[in-house]
């Protein structure tokens, strides 16, 4: 049984507050006999590292509220892995047709502005600190009855 310190634990689970700090790399290494080193701590570092390296899971709970024109509200169970930075929402008609993907955030919750009046399919999946994005939710279907404003500008060829 030896010292463990906290520095790997809050690394793994805090990559965002390190890089927001600035931090390019942390390295693990043999250092003084009571630190964490990836030759004493029982596996520790190396159980963390696999975590971090893995994508996160599927979201689940999509759900859809009552559309307000063409916005949608959206709403789904958060993930509870450390290293979630954010999740990407996907759209695209029911009838078929390309797909769009917005970035929503770390927020488990958005409003889709939808461009066309009709019904959508929508899914989330979550990204992680190391920019892996996890498989697609079950997707739910929202109809709107509303376009969205469309706005028209000039074309200026010189």
């Amino acid at each position: 049984n030896h010292y463990r310190d906290n520095r790997p634990a809050y690394a793994f689970s805090h990559p965002r507050d390190l890089v927001e700090a600035g931090v390019l790399a942390v390295l693990f290494g043999a250092g003084a006999e009571c630190l964490t080193s990836p030759s004493t701590d029982g596996g520790f570092i190396q159980a963390l590292g696999q975590i971090a390296y893995a994508p996160p899971a599927t979201p689940t709970g999509l759900s859809a509220g009552s559309p307000l024109g063409p916005t949608v509200p959206l709403h789904w169970t958060e993930n509870s892995e450390p290293d979630v930075w954010g999740y990407r929402l996907t759209y695209h008609p029911v009838g078929g047709g390309a797909s769009v993907t917005v970035d929503v955030g770390p927020a488990n919750a958005a409003s889709l502005l939808l461009p066309t009046a009709g019904q959508w399919q929508v899914t989330v999946a979550a990204y992680d600190a190391m920019g892996q994005l996890s498989p697609a939710s079950s997707a739910v279907t929202v109809t709107t009855s509303v376009d969205a404003p469309a706005l028209y500008l000039p074309l200026v060829v010189k």
